[in-house]
């Protein structure tokens, strides 16, 4: 035996191990002696290749020894045996080495979860008390966790085979003292149904509430993980009244008190736990009683008294103190939210009656928390499919209708007739295309003819601070300004000066033909400016502890006899208001006429929002310098989904601190408690030559307020759950007296921004002979706004541009992610530009970009949806021809691609995301996906390699925060509906923060449009290296799946 190797002695083993179970001594002998070979400290040299060795048999795809070493786990009972096999499997998984994640990949594989829970439960049903059987549950549970984090199938293992029951009574009981069953349970409790069905057990909560009640005799990592368990039998909102009604409130407020005043790490834990636990249960009617009867308003306003910034630094203190706080405003009554209604002050009649609605997901942002499962398996959605029978599948795929395939044939000519300059003759489609952007002759006369003296002087003034004034028709400048872009590409290492894209009379004149719902007055000041600010970078600023400063002035506003809150700004009083109606073509903004002109009428501060993309609703002044912000509804609105604004603010003084409170916020979490501030653009900087938007606020706040939810917009909770409304808090002092500026939750990119960006593009490619940049007209949204299709390629004969690939982008599809179009811009720019690496993706792909598809949305200063008041990002599967005209003509036209053989090489929506930091994507694993028929296809994980290289060449991407499972409530989605519908396995949704980075160059620093026009750059250059990649026979790394230090 000491001759054998430790191959060689694991294959005896499991050979012994299924044919002959009673040799207990020759089991044990043989399994010391493949431990023996892989620890020889006295040969270090030696034992590394006897683990090597190893590992190599158990890995070899012609060996079944990794199976039958699993089998071993389900036929073994003994105690001692079972342990040898799972420190033996912990020796070739080897956790802190990077293989571990594939080792861990393939034991899941080869259904090791199902293996190594049948033996776990096998030993706690023959549990005697020894020390040896402690042992084998240590051991084993260790593995089981390692095994079932890659593999969502663990969570239905323990379910349905019993082991959950089991292992919960065996603790309640009490029979079994080990706090790592304790840790197990905890584990499987991560998923919803496994926390519900413990929730249910009496007996298991009885020792839960024994043990804090107990704590003084307890062992410290048993109350830690009682602790945790219970916050996470808590999430599920079916749990929440029953824990209420077992008295679980009272057991967790008693526990936090003994453990406040602790200073241990774990005292922490436990604290920080139990208030978990308490947020989740009041978030129920009857909980919120027991905590106001319990006295939780005066625990937590005497607890929070304690605390000192200078003697507690740590920032995980703060954090304590924050839940309290937000636990303070639990105790206190709802209030009304102080406005009418919740619909939208203007009813849109919509071309079709509404039949269905969509309902909102329980995490609104584009995608739901990361994946926890390997990029190979089953639904990571919680085992749906366990619940679901065999013959329900995903939605079938809508057929072209051959009536529309002409127009779509027309959209795609150059692939009948090239684009040569005799190739394609124009029709009434293609001028109507043309003259929304090009009709601009004599623009500046036009407009200047029809201004007052003082406006066209102050308006002068401005033009001269930035903007170029050069006509149309003088190509040598336009070409000369077109090559420099080539200087400013982002492989130039040099600084990149910024460009000038426009004057603000073009942009004037665009704005004339975009379609509101309501009349503007006005025209945004910060949108004169073009579209790139000069922005300098701004790191994250965190305010951990300002809801504590906030916490006696709100409870004394809600206790304390206050005077009438004075309303400041009401949109909707406003639109009732008779008034002229303004002709579009002097829509002009007076914000320099302004400035330093105090109102004599009055001290507050006047707001604005009847501008593109304003969206707010009513100002009311709370205090000397505090405001209560609500902003406008999304139009026709189903769902809430208030969020992102825009506004003006003006009439202030200047070194006096101002507070915001936007009182009527919809999501759960925000990223302003993570560093993030909004931006701020001052028109006196900008007048004094330092435009652009900056980072700007202090004491930065997001929690939950006291102001409660209509029922009828909240019917998706559950019928006893309270939902109120989020306050996102910032304060901020004015640099100059009686300024105008503007606050946006990021920074701004406007519909008309968009068309005269193209207008201007259009100008300078005129004199370009080998970059085709065409513009057409997609659809027409709801209101009559164009909604605009690009396409870009290398000019050239039919012939050779069918052997091209096409790729589809789109973005805005949610109208408050401007993020979005920022990188479809820095996109678009690169890609025109004169960059080598622009040129060959031109030369190798043909591009068709939708650069903004909610165009309704975006103009009236909705939060997600169009005027129909759907997410258009659940539309995809049967969109709605006169609902959802863009989503319609998009996804047809992504399947005329395919239906001539044109199917894209890769599809890609870009979107924001208000929860996560950096760059990154969601795509479409089939392994992953929560229909079982999707995991037999085919497939060289090609998904994985975009990301990949976007993770290998962009500073801001990364691979950590991607996602690839398909669930079914994203069945509607623009990558999912695409992916299922054209098979096009490269369907993406790349996702860009609003807040910043927290790893890689930037970490630290607030996002800037600067680095998002860079990932928009990144990508064009990552198309051109996959494309080579392909040519090569190069596969994916397989980089993402879980594990990955990334």
């Amino acid at each position: 035996m000491v001759a054998e190797g430790a191959a060689q002695l694991c294959r005896s083993l499991c050979q012994l191990c299924l044919t002959d179970q009673n040799r207990l001594d020759d089991l044990c002998n043989l399994g010391f002696a493949v431990l023996e070979k892989c620890r020889n400290n006295e040969n270090a040299l030696q034992s590394e290749k006897e683990k090597s060795s190893l590992r190599h048999a158990l890995e070899r795809k012609d060996d079944s020894l990794l199976q039958d070493f699993l089998v071993c786990f389900e036929h073994c009972r003994t105690a001692e045996v079972v342990t040898l096999l799972a420190r033996i499997l912990m020796e070739y998984i080897n956790p802190s080495s990077e293989e571990s994640k594939q080792r861990l990949q393939l034991i899941a594989k080869m259904n090791g979860v199902s293996y190594l829970a049948k033996s776990l439960r096998f030993q706690l049903q023959l549990y005697d008390g020894s020390e040896i059987m402690d042992s084998s549950l240590a051991s084993l549970i260790k593995v089981s966790m390692l095994v079932g984090g890659v593999d969502g199938r663990m969570y239905i293992k323990v379910r349905f085979g019993g082991l959950l029951a089991l292992a919960a009574n065996a603790v309640a009981t009490r029979r079994i003292q080990c706090t790592e069953l304790l840790e197990f349970l905890t584990f499987v409790c991560h998923s919803g149904k496994n926390a519900a069905l413990l929730s249910k057990n009496e007996k298991f909560l009885l020792f839960i509430k024994s043990t804090f009640q107990d704590y003084a005799n307890e062992n410290m990592g048993t109350i830690r993980h009682c602790a945790e368990l219970l916050y996470l039998m808590s999430k599920p909102k079916s749990t929440r009244q029953i824990l209420v009604s077992e008295g679980i409130v009272q057991s967790v407020m008693d526990l936090f008190q003994a453990f406040f005043a602790k200073k241990e790490e774990t005292a922490w834990t436990v604290c920080m736990a139990a208030l978990g636990t308490v947020r989740l249960l009041t978030s129920t009617m009857a909980g919120r009683q027991t905590l106001v009867e319990c006295n939780g308003l005066e625990i937590f306003r005497e607890a929070v008294k304690f605390y000192n910034e200078q003697e507690e630094p740590n920032r995980n203190c703060s954090f304590l103190y924050h839940a309290m706080s937000s636990l303070c405003l639990r105790c206190l009554p709802m209030c009304r939210l102080p406005v009418d209604s919740m619909q939208h002050p203007v009813s849109v009649e919509l071309p079709v009656k509404r039949t269905t609605y969509t309902p909102a997901d329980i995490l609104s942002d584009s995608e739901e928390e990361l994946s926890i499962a390997a990029g190979f398996l089953t639904d990571t959605d919680d085992e749906v499919m366990a619940q679901k029978s065999a013959s329900e599948g995903p939605p079938a795929c809508v057929k072209l209708f051959q009536s529309e395939i002409h127009w779509y044939r027309f959209l795609c000519r150059e692939l009948e007739f090239g684009t040569g300059e005799n190739s394609e003759s124009p029709d009434h489609d293609s001028l109507e295309a043309e003259k929304m952007l090009y009709g601009v002759v004599e623009v500046n006369d036009t407009i200047r003819k029809r201004l007052p003296q003082r406006r066209r002087n102050s308006l002068s003034e401005v033009a001269g601070l930035r903007f170029s004034n050069q006509k149309k028709d003088e190509g040598g400048i336009r070409k000369a300004f077109y090559l420099s872009l080539c200087r400013r590409a982002s492989l130039d290492s040099r600084p990149r000066p910024g460009p000038v894209w426009y004057n603000w009379m073009e942009y004037v004149f665009q704005a004339v033909s975009t379609h509101s719902v309501y009349q503007f007055i006005t025209v945004a000041f910060p949108d004169y400016h073009g579209l790139y600010p000069n922005l300098s970078r701004q790191r994250l600023k965190f305010y951990p502890n300002t809801l504590l400063e906030k916490l006696e002035p709100l409870i004394d506003r809600v206790e304390v006899q206050t005077p009438p809150a004075k309303v400041v700004y009401d949109l909707d009083a406003l639109l009732k208001e008779p008034r002229p109606e303004v002709p579009p073509h002097l829509l002009l903004s007076d914000d320099i006429m302004r400035l330093g002109k105090s109102d004599a009428h009055t001290t507050s501060l006047k707001f604005e929002s009847r501008f593109e993309s304003g969206n707010l609703r009513k100002a009311i002044q709370v205090g000397a310098y505090e405001y209560d912000l609500i902003l406008t509804p999304d139009t026709n609105q189903i769902n809430e989904y208030f969020h992102t604004f825009y506004f003006q603010v003006s009439n202030m003084v200047s070194n006096v601190p101002y507070t915001f409170n936007i009182i009527n916020c919809v999501k759960t979490r925000s990223l302003y408690n993570s560093g993030m501030q909004p931006v701020l653009f001052s028109v006196t900087e900008a007048v004094l030559g330092r435009p652009g938007w900056v980072r700007s606020g202090r004491s930065c706040v997001y929690y939950r307020n006291f102001y409660a939810r209509e029922k009828t917009v909240a019917r998706s909770k559950a019928p006893q759950t309270i939902t109120s409304y989020y306050t996102a808090s910032f304060t901020l002092q004015f640099r100059h007296a009686y300024d105008v500026c503007y606050f946006a939750y990021h920074y701004p990119y406007t519909y008309t921004m968009m068309k005269t960006h193209l207008l201007k593009l259009s100008q300078l490619l005129s004199c370009v002979s080998d970059v085709h940049f065409r513009i057409d007209t997609l659809c027409r949204s709801i209101a009559g706004n164009p909604v605009i299709l690009i396409t870009v390629t290398n000019a050239a004969s039919r012939s050779v541009l069918e052997e091209r690939d096409v790729i589809v982008l789109s973005s805005r599809v949610h109208p408050g992610e401007s993020n979005s179009s920022w990188m479809l811009h820095g996109l678009l720019n690169y890609l025109v530009s004169p960059q080598p690496r622009a040129c060959l993706a031109r030369s190798l792909f043909i591009f068709k970009i939708i650069p903004m598809l909610n165009v309704d949305g975006v103009v009236n200063g909705n939060h997600r949806c169009s005027l129909a008041g759907e997410d258009l990002n659940r539309q995809w599967v049967r969109p709605d021809k006169q609902l959802f005209p863009s989503v319609y003509h998009t996804k047809n036209l992504i399947s005329y691609l395919k239906h001539i053989g044109k199917a894209p090489l890769v599809y890609c929506d870009f979107h924001g995301h208000s929860r996560k930091k950096n760059v990154f994507a969601y795509g479409n694993n089939p392994n992953l996906s929560w229909y079982s028929a999707d995991r037999k296809s085919q497939h060289q994980f090609e998904f994985y390699q975009l990301p990949e290289i976007l993770d290998d060449i962009s500073p801001g991407f990364h691979l950590k925060y991607c996602a690839f499972d398909v669930r079914k409530n994203k069945e509607g989605s623009a990558r999912v509906a695409v992916w299922r519908d054209t098979g096009i396995s490269r369907a993406y949704t790349v996702e860009a923060s609003y807040a910043g980075f927290d790893r890689g160059p930037y970490e630290g620093y607030q996002v800037t449009t600067k680095d998002l026009i860079e990932m928009g750059e990144k990508f064009i250059d990552a198309l051109v290296i996959l494309k080579d990649d392909i040519k090569h026979g190069n596969v994916a790394a397989r980089k993402f799946e879980l594990g990955s230090k990334n």
